[in-house]
């Protein structure tokens, strides 16, 4: 017996794949997941090999993009700000350890960063998030993220959630410290001068 298949139009075509993936959503996120757990790393380097290769072309886009969009992006990322606190205090303070051209990078420079939340180091700010949200809870109205120990740094068990006022009084102890720790050394200079 001949069987004639009825060729499909594109629409009937769509509209079949469709309802395919509305029937089986979740073993195509499964797929999904797997296939890129496995070719994590070839899919990265094709990504970045991509990008390499457009690089002019993407920026070119990236630019435009923002100049049309400007305000609907600020208003935007000052939305998700306030509703993300604990993640926008891990990003900025990602930001002014790392970022040269930031304003605070001066008092952050070359303080160590918890590899699992540095997105540079295969982590995650959202993994931060959690950490700090479990730990030490969400951001209270009128304080912000501080850093115990400068010399740990941005690590877990080294931050809290402090009022303004404490930080600044700590960071006047800290420059105090650091100026006898200087006055100390140029005395012992003195003295080795002197004795030659």
């Amino acid at each position: 017996m001949l069987v004639v298949y009825k060729m499909k139009t594109k629409e009937e075509n769509r509209a079949y794949e469709a309802a395919y993936r509305e029937k089986n959503r979740e073993q195509i996120k499964m797929r999904g997941r797997k296939y890129y757990a496995e070719n994590k790393e070839h899919i990265y380097s094709r990504v970045k090999a991509y990008r390499a290769a457009r690089k002019e072309i993407i920026d070119a886009y990236k630019k435009e993009y923002y100049e049309i969009n400007k305000d609907k992006l600020r208003a935007k990322g000052l939305a998700y700000s306030q509703t993300h606190r604990e993640l926008a205090s891990v990003r900025s303070h990602y930001h002014n350890i790392f970022n040269p051209n930031a304003s605070a990078h001066n008092n952050y420079k070359g303080m160590p960063f918890f590899d699992d939340w540095n997105p540079s180091k295969s982590g995650s700010f959202q993994a931060g998030e959690s950490w700090i949200i479990e730990n030490i809870g969400k951001r209270p109205d009128g304080t912000t993220l501080h850093i115990v120990d400068h010399a740990l740094g941005f690590v877990p068990g080294n931050l809290e959630w402090t009022h303004q006022r404490k930080q600044t009084h700590q960071q006047v102890c800290k420059i105090i410290a650091q100026q006898r720790n200087r006055i100390k050394k140029l005395e012992a200079r003195i003295r080795e001068l002197e004795q030659q």
